[in-house]
Formats: structure tokens, sequence, C-alpha cells
């Protein structure tokens, strides 16, 4: 392989590095919910079904979250052709029906997934 050859190949391994790192640069946890107050629900039901996380994309090119995991506390995994457009949200929560229908601030287009198992008290 020539020395040119050799240059070529490493300028385009080190272009296509920064493209995907700065793709996960753009996306950002914007909000963690966690210990809901007990009064944000009605007597009897579970404050922790109002948990959730928030992602942001700072970019301006669309990030595909496919794969992209939460771990630790909770246990989620983003389905394929999972999508965070330009300057947009996507919320995932504990409960995500609840959720929608007790936090009426989730603006309309916002996408909201739910976690398989565990919880942000952790």
């Amino acid at each position: 392989m020539t020395r040119n050859a050799c240059r070529s190949i490493v300028g385009v391994i080190t272009v296509l590095l920064a493209l995907i790192s700065s793709a996960f640069a753009q996306v950002v946890i914007n909000e963690v919910h966690y210990r809901p107050a007990a009064a944000a629900v009605a007597q009897g039901e579970d404050p922790t079904r109002l948990e959730f996380v928030e992602l942001y994309n700072s970019g301006s090119a669309a990030v595909d979250l496919s794969g992209w995991s939460i771990g630790s506390a909770v246990q989620f995994t983003f389905p394929g052709g999972t999508l965070l457009a330009p300057d947009a949200y996507i919320v995932v929560a504990r409960d995500p029906s609840f959720l929608k229908a007790r936090w009426p601030a989730i603006p309309p287009g916002v996408q909201v997934l739910g976690w398989k198992s565990g919880d942000l008290w952790a």
C-alpha cells in the first residue's frame, strides 16, 4: 500500500470518527425527574409513575438513537429506527401513559417511550 493510500484511509477514518463523536455530543440529558412529590398524583397513586429522563438534540442534524441505552437504575434500549430530530426532545418514562395524562406540559410531537424495569430512586 502506498503512503498516499494510507494517508487517505487514515483521513477517512478520522472524518468518520469525528462525525460519530459529534452525533453523540449533540444529544444531552436535558432533565431527570425522579422522586416526584406525592402531591403530584391523586391519593393512593404511586408518584414514581411520573419518573422520566428527557433527552435533547442540540445539533443541526437528526441523530439515530437505535441501540442506545439508558442503564444502571433503569433498563431501556432505544428500538431500531428511533430518530431524534434537530432541536427536538424525547422522553423515556416509567409509565408513559400515566405521565402524558398527568403532565400536560409535554408538547405534542414529543415521543414518550417506556422503560421495562427499574426506577430512578435506585
